[in-house]
């Protein structure tokens, strides 16, 4: 795989990433300058919060159950983390919403009162809607986690690893809060669950932040922008 994406990135006029961290990574590995990154776009009107949500909960994951790093993170979560917050915040509840459930998972949640794991769910949004806060603690894997723009967009938020981040556009403490390990994941956790002006004011710069950046149509200003700048030059080079 490497040897193809290293052929094919060679052979290209522009190379297009979508995070600042991959853009480093291709020029560094495939020894390539014609690199530029454009942050993933997410759907800001589809995602804006609206009307009370049926689906309330404290904290809630969202993500493919059955994909190794967010089996790993809510089994850490539950074991390391989720009890740091209840001997402050005793019954707080927690929701795992994805589809196909690991056995792991499933082993990780058995007797655990307060904590849902609903299976494949047709609309991701009202659990969005309806949580205090959306946690992402991925310690493995890489690439850019969608879910945390559509946590954004969604005007929930978010609690992340650095790792659960990675690659992503961010403010740590404006528009999100970065913690990695379980004492400072519970800490961030038990401020947004208690303190209803931070928890406002990070899912308001969050929601701007999804709006002006990471709409559609934000990304592709960016990716007309490069389209252009190569036109250009192709034509002037023709001259």
């Amino acid at each position: 795989m490497e040897a193809y994406e290293r052929k094919n990135c060679r052979a290209a006029k522009h190379v297009i990433a979508v995070s600042e961290i991959d853009s480093l990574r291709m020029k560094r590995i495939f020894h390539i300058d014609n690199v530029t990154s454009v942050p993933t776009g997410v759907d800001v009107e589809y995602f804006a919060p609206r009307g009370a949500a049926t689906c309330a909960s404290d904290i809630v994951f969202c993500g493919s159950m059955d994909w190794l790093p967010n089996v790993d993170a809510v089994e850490y979560f539950l074991r390391d983390v989720l009890p740091l917050i209840r001997n402050k915040i005793p019954g707080t509840t927690f929701t795992i919403a994805g589809r196909s459930p690991d056995a792991r998972v499933l082993k990780a949640a058995q007797g655990i009162s307060g904590v849902t794991i609903t299976g494949k769910v047709d609309d991701m949004r009202p659990y969005l809607w309806g949580a205090k806060l959306s946690i992402v603690p991925i310690r493995i894997g890489g690439g850019t986690r969608l879910k945390i723009y559509e946590c954004m967009a969604a005007g929930v938020p978010v609690v992340s690893t650095t790792v659960g981040a990675e690659g992503l556009r961010y403010s740590d403490g404006a528009d999100i809060i970065i913690a990695d390990d379980p004492g400072c994941i519970a800490a961030a956790c038990i401020r947004l669950l208690t303190d209803e002006a931070a928890r406002s004011a990070i899912a308001h710069n969050a929601l701007k932040r999804a709006q002006s950046e990471f709409s559609w149509e934000a990304v592709s200003r960016e990716f007309e922008a490069i389209l252009d700048y190569n036109r250009v030059s192709n034509t002037e080079g023709m001259r």
